[in-house]
């Protein structure tokens, strides 16, 4: 939170804490933890950025209110690029992954909910199956389409090197050799991404993640709730079926591949999290057991 110095009268800015909202992994939970810390005064400010465009240009930063040192923390989808300077402030920057299996059922069952937002074809089934089918059978620029986690954090980074070659938003119809290429290099580009950031963890060790972020935040001088509150919200249920899911079936065997990278992400940053939980036990003198749930 910015305060003013009594000495020079200047505002000592602490740079903005942005959570990277990967869809459907726990961001709408976690908004409204960043919110709550804001009302009770932690933060001076908080914002939802949610604009029907990219977050790219100065312009879009300075629209969306990130020059003001108010502005404290904020979430978005909107952030596919990863500047360490946004107007003049230090970005620091965080995210929750979500084991794939789980989050790209969560995405289908999403989308059973919202069909006119997805435009699911009228004729189309309302089983998990039937929206999955849908969705293999789709140009690989379309969202959710496959391994949506790496996609978000790697896509645009990695676009950005082509020097305008390849555009994002154009993935399914890049040349062969591009997305080859990419698809090679994805994995690589996300973990320097998330290596990147000041904190990372996953949806199924929520409170311990958010806590190590409490730390982390703290030490920069941005001071948030501690983690026992928060609730998952805004979450997908189903009961349907799910035997079709296993490998020897042809969809589970599609749906499978199309989470591979994800997976091998994922591993990453369960990992990332229990070094840095375990290091902060040995530092506090907490239970080394609880890193380990």
């Amino acid at each position: 939170m910015a305060d003013r110095s009594p000495h020079t009268g200047s505002i000592r800015d602490p740079g903005v804490l942005i959570q990277i909202h990967i869809p459907r992994c726990a961001g709408t939970s976690v908004g409204n933890w960043l919110r709550a810390a804001a009302q009770q005064g932690l933060l001076s400010g908080f914002r939802a950025v949610y604009p029907d465009f990219v977050l790219e240009q100065e312009a879009d930063f300075l629209a969306a209110g990130f020059a003001d040192l108010r502005l404290t923390a904020a979430t978005t989808h909107n952030i596919l690029r990863f500047p360490t300077l946004i107007c003049g402030r230090v970005a620091h920057y965080f995210t929750l992954l979500r084991e794939p299996f789980a989050h790209v059922l969560s995405i289908a069952r999403y989308m059973q909910e919202q069909r006119s937002t997805f435009m699911l074809p009228a004729n189309l089934g309302n089983e998990t199956q039937d929206i999955l089918v849908w969705l293999l059978g789709r140009p690989l620029n379309a969202p959710f389409r496959e391994n949506t986690q790496t996609n978000h954090l790697a896509l645009a980074t990695w676009c950005e090197a082509t020097s305008g070659r390849c555009a994002a938003k154009d993935y399914g119809t890049w040349s062969a050799a591009d997305q080859r290429a990419y698809q090679s290099e994805r994995l690589d580009v996300a973990k320097s991404v998330l290596r990147s950031f000041l904190c990372v963890g996953v949806v199924e060790r929520l409170h311990d993640s958010l806590e190590l972020l409490r730390q982390r935040s703290a030490a920069v001088g941005i001071d948030l709730l501690p983690a026992e509150g928060v609730g998952h919200v805004n979450t997908t249920l189903g009961t349907d079926n799910l035997a079709w899911t296993g490998p020897a079936n042809e969809v589970g065997r599609r749906l499978h591949e199309s989470i591979a990278v994800d997976i091998e992400l994922y591993a990453f940053a369960r990992e990332m999290l229990q070094t840095s939980t375990s290091a902060a036990a040995a530092r506090d003198g907490s239970d080394p057991r609880r890193a380990q749930r």
